[in-house]
């Protein structure tokens, strides 16, 4: 009777301990930004780089040739993907740290929406003025 309720412990208990894994192993990687103009009109290009643990970087380059990289640290969970980083990095529909809703994660495509901006109030208490901001990414 031990054994079996041992057994019936880690049957549930394991697949659950592996969730947050398969999620970073999707995310982790190059992906390259969607704009939602044509390609001649976009006045960058974006790539992100997902590293394993936590660390991303933002690198984009504009049409000049100019290459900026911010960095950020993330943390995945379920569908929440969480996007952290010190200093003003622009405008708040530009800038990307804050709260988003993962639509889609697979190993072509990551969708995302977000919702909610970074703030000063305890864990991002909610600051959402004009947070629902679209980005698609693709694997490179």
């Amino acid at each position: 009777m031990k054994n079996i309720i041992i057994v019936l412990i880690l049957a549930f208990t394991i697949p659950f301990i592996g969730c947050r894994n398969k999620e970073d192993q999707k995310l982790v990687g190059t992906w390259k930004e969607i704009p939602f103009v044509k390609p001649e009109e976009a006045l960058e290009i974006k790539i992100w780089s997902f590293y394993a643990g936590d660390a991303l970087e933002i690198e984009s380059t504009s049409q000049a040739g100019e290459v900026d990289t911010l960095l950020y640290t993330y943390n995945i969970d379920g569908s929440t993907l969480k996007i952290f980083g010190d200093g003003v990095y622009g405008p708040a529909t530009g800038d990307v740290r804050g709260e988003y809703w993962v639509d889609a994660l697979d190993k072509e495509f990551l969708k995302m929406t977000k919702r909610k901006h970074p703030s000063d109030t305890a864990y991002w208490g909610g600051s959402t003025d004009g947070a629902f901001l679209r980005i698609e990414l693709v694997k490179q």
